[in-house]
């Protein structure tokens, strides 16, 4: 993440996201992170999925708070979400992360499409955690297609 030249201006965060399309007509910023607008959230025919790295608590979408990992899959209101952190290897202690911080922050997308489940992992290193902050469970093949676009969102405020 970038740090903000003004500490107390910041923008909604970034998304890692899978899209049937490089191009997402009339999607917005701010809240929307440059992927949806109003009229498309929770379209079932978008085939978008998401990894949400979100910056600032959008009461709209039922945000937890303003420093959270969402898996969103066709809207910008998580299926799933959990507050920034990564377990330690060393004795699994949760420990958080602030997105906000301007440091470096590695994280990992898995799917296991044998077990229908995406894992989402964080680190403030380079070292791959053996457990996940985030899962869940669902079967991802009604939302994928033959060629889809993998590629990173963000917006400002």
């Amino acid at each position: 993440m970038a740090v903000p030249e003004y500490p107390k201006l910041r923008g909604h965060g970034l998304a890692f996201i899978i899209s049937p399309s490089k191009e997402l007509p009339g999607s917005l910023p701010s809240q929307y992170l440059g992927i949806l607008n109003a009229t498309v959230v929770c379209n079932f025919s978008n085939h978008i999925f998401a990894v949400e790295f979100d910056t600032l608590q959008d009461f709209e979408f039922g945000d937890i708070n303003d420093n959270h990992v969402g898996i969103n899959i066709n809207s910008l209101a998580s299926n799933k979400s959990t507050p920034a952190g990564y377990f330690t290897s060393q004795n699994s202690t949760k420990q958080s992360l602030n997105l906000k911080s301007g440091h470096v922050i590695h994280a990992w997308v898995d799917y296991d499409s044998v077990k229908n489940q995406i894992t989402v992992k964080l680190s403030p290193n380079s070292i791959k955690p053996t457990s996940p902050i985030l899962t869940f469970d669902m079967d991802l093949s009604p939302i994928f297609q033959d060629f889809m676009y993998i590629g990173f969102s963000a917006s400002t405020g």
